[in-house]
C-alpha cells in the first residue's frame, strides 16, 4: 500500500514538472516573439501558429492572437490586425485577470490611435488600468505598465500634447529600465519615441542622445537589420538634416530604405526624408522617385485602414455591447441579493413582532 501511494506521489510530481516546464516554454517562446517580430516577423507568424495548434488553455490561445496582431501590424495589414487583436479579446477569462487583459487592451488603444480615434483609445487605456489595478508586482505587470504608459504617451502626441508624453516615455525609463534585456523592442521603442519627442521640440543634441542609446540597445540584443534599426536610422537621418549635414542624412536614410523588414508607416516616412534630402543635393530625378514611391505607399496604407475601419467600429460596437450587458447582468444581481435581505429582514421583523405579541 505504501509503495502504491509513492507511486502515485512520484507520478503527480513528473507531471506537475513537465507541466510547469511546458508553461515556462510557453511564456518564453511568447516574450522572445514581442521583439524578434521587429526582424524576423514571418518566424513570429510560425510561432503564433503554433501556440494556437497546440494551445491547452485560454491564455496560451490569447497569446497566439496576441502575437498574430503584433505580425500584422509590422505587415501594415490593418484587417487582419483588427480581427486578431479582438479574437484574442474574446478568449480572455473575465474572471481571470491577468497581464494579458492589459496587453490586448492596449493593442485595441494601439490599433484605435493607428486610426485617428483618440477617444476610443483613451477607454481601453482607462480599462487597462483598471485591469491592472490590485495585480500583484511580478515581470509580467512591469511589462504590461511599460506598454500602456507607452501607449498613454502616443496618445498625448497624437493630441500634440508633447511634455505630458514624455512624462510617461521617462517614467519607464526610470522604472522599467530592467526590461531592456527581457522585451528589448519595447524599450528601444520608448527611446526611440521619446527622440522623436525632443526632435518635434528642436533640442536636436537630446534626440541625437537618445537615438544612440537605441542603436546601442539594438546592437547589444541582435536586433540590427530590424523594422527597429530602420526607425532609429530615420530618426539619426532627420538629426542630420536638421545639421545641414545633407550628404550624410541621405546616406543615413538610403541604407534604412534598404532594410527588408520596415512597417509600412515608417517606411512612408522615410520616402518622404529622402525626398526632402535629395532635392537639397541636387539629386532631382531621385527625389522624383521617392516621392512617387511615398504616394503610392501613401494610398496604400489609407487603403489598407478604410477596410478595416468599419471592422474595427463593427468589433468597438459589439464589445461595449457585451460591457452593457455584463453591466445589466451585474445591476441584477445586486438587485436580486438587495431583495432577498430585504425578504429576509421582513421574515424577521415579522417573527421577532410576532414574539413580542404574545
Amino acid at each position: 500500500m505504501n509503495w502504491r501511494f509513492l507511486i502515485v506521489i512520484c507520478l503527480m510530481l513528473v507531471f506537475n514538472y513537465g507541466r510547469s516546464q511546458l508553461l515556462t516554454e510557453v511564456d518564453e517562446l511568447f516574450s522572445k516573439n514581442l521583439s524578434i517580430v521587429y526582424k524576423d516577423p514571418e518566424q513570429t507568424l510560425r510561432a503564433a501558429n503554433f501556440l494556437r495548434k497546440n494551445a491547452t488553455n485560454w491564455e496560451e490561445r490569447v497569446k497566439s492572437y496576441y502575437l498574430l496582431s503584433e505580425y500584422s501590424k509590422l505587415k501594415g495589414n490593418y484587417l487582419q490586425r483588427t480581427e486578431a487583436v479582438f479574437r484574442a479579446k474574446e478568449l480572455l477569462n473575465p474572471d481571470d485577470e491577468s497581464y494579458l487583459h492589459c496587453l490586448i487592451l492596449v493593442s485595441i488603444a494601439d490599433l484605435c490611435n493607428d486610426m485617428g480615434m483618440i477617444e476610443m483609445a483613451s477607454k481601453y487605456l482607462k480599462q487597462a488600468e483598471t485591469a491592472l489595478s490590485g495585480l500583484p508586482e511580478s515581470q509580467s505587470i512591469s511589462i504590461a505598465r511599460f506598454r500602456s504608459n507607452y501607449e498613454k504617451a502616443q496618445t498625448f502626441i497624437l493630441a500634440d500634447e508633447l511634455p505630458q508624453a514624455l512624462s510617461f516615455l521617462h517614467k519607464n525609463i526610470r522604472l522599467y529600465q530592467h526590461l531592456d534585456q527581457v522585451v528589448p523592442s519595447y524599450y528601444v521603442k520608448n527611446l526611440t519615441e521619446t527622440a522623436h519627442i525632443f526632435l518635434l521640440q528642436k533640442k536636436v543634441d537630446s534626440a541625437e542622445h537618445y537615438f544612440q542609446q537605441a542603436f546601442d540597445l539594438i546592437e547589444s540584443s541582435q536586433l540590427r537589420d530590424s523594422a527597429l534599426e530602420a526607425e532609429v536610422m530615420s530618426g539619426l537621418g532627420k538629426v542630420l538634416y536638421t545639421k545641414s549635414n545633407f550628404k550624410a542624412a541621405a546616406d543615413t536614410l538610403m541604407r534604412a530604405s534598404e532594410f527588408s523588414v520596415i512597417e509600412p508607416g515608417r517606411k512612408m516616412i522615410i520616402y518622404k526624408q529622402l525626398t526632402e534630402v535629395l532635392g537639397i543635393t541636387d539629386s532631382i530625378d531621385k527625389a522624383r522617385e521617392y516621392n512617387q514611391k511615398s504616394s503610392l505607399l501613401s494610398s496604400a496604407i489609407t487603403d489598407s485602414e478604410r477596410n478595416a475601419r468599419n471592422t474595427l467600429i463593427s468589433y468597438i460596437e459589439a464589445d461595449q455591447q457585451l460591457q452593457i450587458n455584463s453591466d445589466i447582468n451585474n445591476y441584477y444581481r445586486i438587485g436580486g441579493v438587495i431583495l432577498l435581505l430585504l425578504l429576509l429582514a421582513a421574515v424577521v421583523y415579522y417573527f421577532y413582532n410576532r414574539k413580542l405579541n404574545k
